[in-house]
């Protein structure tokens, strides 16, 4: 689903949600989250990955978000590095992924 200037992603599974997702046209990550049951099953680096698609066919070169301490590990992994200072427990960390567009 795509609602000005935000794309919407979701995961479902035995007809139930399993994760959510959502981007914006210049690359930022304003959600993503994934239901407790399904953790650790790979929907959360799927959802991750098929987001910095639609970033990347959008032209962007990067995408940034703002993760939670729980999820900063995930995206470490995933790529992402710190993008500036901590900003509290609820502005979270301002991180960012860099990618040739091309190859995202």
């Amino acid at each position: 689903m795509k609602q000005a200037d935000n794309s919407v992603l979701v995961a479902v599974g035995d007809a139930s949600i399993l994760g959510v997702g959502a981007v914006t046209d210049a690359g930022r990550i304003n959600l993503l989250y994934v239901s407790p049951d399904a953790r650790f099953c790979g929907i959360s680096k799927a959802l991750l990955l098929a987001l910095e698609q639609i970033a990347a066919s959008r032209g962007c070169t990067a995408c940034m978000l703002r993760s939670s301490e729980t999820a900063r590990r995930f995206y470490f992994s995933s790529g992402y590095v710190d993008a500036g200072p901590h900003e509290g427990r609820h502005r979270g960390y301002p991180m960012r992924k860099d990618f040739n567009p091309a190859t995202a």
